[in-house]
C-alpha cells in the first residue's frame, strides 16, 4: 500500500492567531469540532499525512494524535511516525492579507511560514515520501523539507494512544 493522505478545507491544529482573534470561542470551537470529527478516523485508518487548508500560510506539525506528539524517535521524528503528520498549506486561491501566528510557537509545531507558497510531494516508493515547501515570496526558494519513512500503512499501524506524552 502507498502513503495514505487525507485532505480537508479546515485544520485539526493551527497556531494562527487570526483563528483566535476573529471570534475566539467560535474559531477554537471549530478547530475542536474538526479535530473531534476527523482525528480518530485519520488515526484509526492509518493516515500518514493530513493536509488542511483555509489559513493563508504554511505549518507542519510533528506527528500528532489526541494533542500528543507521537514521533518515530527523538532524532528521526518522521521515520516510522506513530501518528499522522499535519500540514496546513492554504496559500492557493484568493490573495488575502497574511494571518499572524501566535507569538510563541506551540510545542507541536515543527515549522511554520507566514508567506504564500505551495508544497511538492515526491513519492519515491511505498515507504518514502519527500515533502517540500516552496516559498513564492522568496522566488521559489525551498524553505522546508522533510522525509516521511514508513514501512507499514493503513489501518492499525499506530499505537500512540498507548504511550504517555505531553498534551496541550
Amino acid at each position: 500500500m502507498l502513503c495514505v493522505v487525507a485532505l480537508i478545507t479546515g485544520q485539526l491544529t493551527s497556531s494562527q492567531s487570526t483563528l483566535k482573534s476573529i471570534s475566539s470561542k467560535i474559531s477554537q470551537g471549530l478547530d475542536s469540532l474538526i479535530r473531534y470529527a476527523f482525528e480518530d478516523l485519520f488515526y484509526d485508518s492509518g493516515v500518514d499525512i493530513y493536509i488542511g487548508a483555509h489559513e493563508h500560510s504554511y505549518e507542519r506539525s510533528w506527528p500528532l494524535y489526541n494533542r500528543k506528539i507521537c514521533n518515530g524517535s527523538y532524532d528521526h521524528p518522521y521515520t516510522e511516525p506513530n501518528a499522522p503528520v499535519h500540514i496546513i498549506t492554504g496559500s492557493a486561491g484568493m490573495y488575502a492579507e497574511h494571518s499572524d501566528f501566535t507569538k510563541d510557537k506551540p510545542f507541536w509545531s515543527a515549522y511554520r511560514a507566514r508567506n504564500y507558497g505551495y508544497n511538492k510531494f515526491h513519492i519515491s516508493n511505498s515507504t518514502h515520501i519527500f515533502v517540500e515547501w516552496v516559498d513564492d515570496e522568496l522566488n521559489g526558494k525551498i524553505t522546508d523539507s522533510f522525509w516521511i519513512i514508513k514501512s507499514k500503512h493503513g489501518k492499525g499501524t499506530y499505537d500512540c494512544h498507548l504511550r504517555q506524552g505531553k498534551r496541550w
